[in-house]
């Protein structure tokens, strides 16, 4: 099964606790709420050789995440930093069918890890890039008294790219 995850670049409510920008380096800790826009792509193949079946189903819902990171100042306009996130997430896929059979598809939780290169437009307000790793809890599950049934829950691996705004509070 493939799966791939697209949360929007800008998140919806973003709380932060950040030091003032001109200090050469800054710790911060925050919540953020995105929407959040999965896809799962199984396939499923055949023994008596018939051609593979591959399916494209979308699920949308919300992802809460803590975020924490370390920012250093490369210059007065531009800085660098590492971060660290931890996300749950109420978004699911699931079908049922009279066969009868119930599949259910989700990733309840996920781990990033990411570098920002940052832009700072004015004291309280940042433009930044984020891209690097994240491992995410996948779980699989179909249930059918006919034909066969799984349950799997695996930790993949996967890509973080994306862009935003951020406003500092304490400014």
């Amino acid at each position: 099964m493939t799966h791939r995850s697209h949360a929007l670049a800008a998140a919806l409510t973003a709380l932060g606790l950040f030091t003032a920008q001109t200090a050469a380096a800054q710790t911060y800790l925050g919540v953020d709420i995105a929407h959040e826009k999965l896809v799962f792509e199984p396939e499923y193949r055949a023994f008596d050789g018939a051609p593979n079946v591959r399916y494209d189903n979308r699920a949308s819902g919300t992802q809460t995440s803590l975020v924490g990171g370390y920012q250093t100042a490369i210059n007065p306009d531009f800085s660098l930093g590492l971060q660290g996130r931890v996300s749950i997430s109420n978004t699911d896929w699931t079908l049922a069918l009279p066969d009868p059979a119930r599949f259910r598809y989700d990733v309840p939780v996920s781990l990033a890890f990411t570098v920002l290169p940052t832009y700072q437009i004015s004291p309280r307000v940042a433009l930044f890039a984020e891209t690097g790793l994240a491992f995410g809890k996948v779980r699989e599950q179909k249930v059918s008294a006919v034909t066969s049934s799984y349950n799997s829950e695996k930790w993949r691996p996967g890509l973080v790219a994306g862009f935003g705004v951020r406003f500092a509070l304490d400014k």
